[in-house]
């Protein structure tokens, strides 16, 4: 009797033990569980951090952009206001006038030598014609011909003056 007396109450002991053991097994499942979930949330809250620190470093670029282009305008600015900026402004105005000024000369030598191949030839008819004419008509057209020799020797020195 006293043997199944402490076989039994070993038993109820072996059975208590085992239910503690279970639910502590339980619990530290439990625990694991809300342990990994707590871990993926902040896995997503760092993604979503870095998402944020990125789109701000973004904006920030986009900002310090902003202020280089500013930054550049008002150097052009203060450029053009400083006395060497203004010298700056002269000096390219300068080079500009001076590319006007060869380009419109080429233009008026081209002119000149066109209008002066065409004298020619209107001085050459004008003594072919004094030739064919009477003595009396060939003096006025030959004096009419040296005057247009004359207005024509004198546009290309006008020219050359100018160029």
């Amino acid at each position: 009797i006293n043997n199944a007396s402490t076989m039994d109450s070993k038993a109820k002991q072996y059975t208590k033990l085992e239910k503690k053991y279970l639910a502590q097994q339980a619990a530290a499942e439990e625990e694991i569980l809300e342990v990994e979930a707590k871990a993926q949330q902040a896995e997503k809250d760092i993604e979503e951090a870095k998402n944020e620190i990125s789109d701000m470093m973004s904006v920030k670029s986009e900002q310090r952009a902003v202020q280089r282009e500013v930054r550049k305008k008002m150097v052009q600015e203060k450029r053009g206001k400083s006395p060497a900026g203004q010298r700056r402004a002269r000096r390219a105005a300068l080079k500009a006038e001076k590319a006007a000024k060869q380009a419109e000369e080429a233009e008026q030598a081209e002119q000149a030598e066109q209008t002066e191949g065409a004298d020619e030839t209107s001085e050459e008819t004008a003594e072919e014609t004094a030739e064919e004419a009477d003595a009396g008509e060939a003096v006025e057209e030959e004096g009419a011909a040296e005057q247009a020799g004359d207005e024509a020797t004198e546009e290309p020195a006008a020219e050359s003056a100018q160029v």
